[in-house]
């Protein structure tokens, strides 16, 4: 699941609060394990869930960070086995920036998040 992050596409685009994109992702990412769950008992399938706040690049670090950090306990499993654990995708869609403005602002927001 991914949606678009950025003030651009917040503001304009969407018409979106902050409070709101992250309602949106939140939303979403527990209408998904809902039915993760209920194919889990159905039929044994194993799911991972990927979450990726788009335009990340040209998302504020503090916000990217913040989105993450409320999808992850909606979610709500990615405490357990491999399989069902939660992945963070941070892409950069369009290049805006060199490679290493990139790199610096994944480590920048890794430092602030939970991890393995």
């Amino acid at each position: 699941m991914y949606n678009a992050t950025a003030p651009l596409f917040r503001e304009v685009v969407f018409r979106n609060s902050k409070e709101q994109t992250i309602a949106l992702a939140v939303d979403h990412t527990l209408i998904v394990r809902q039915l993760a769950e209920e194919y889990e008992k159905k039929y044994g399938t194993n799911f991972r869930y990927e979450y990726s706040p788009e335009l990340f690049t040209q998302t504020e670090p503090e916000f990217a960070v913040e989105i993450c950090d409320k999808v992850m306990p909606a979610w709500g499993r990615a405490g357990e086995e491999k399989m069902q654990r939660i992945i963070f995708n941070l892409p950069s869609t369009v290049e805006i920036a060199p490679p290493n403005h990139y790199a610096d602002q994944v480590r920048s927001t890794s430092s602030g998040t939970q991890g393995d």
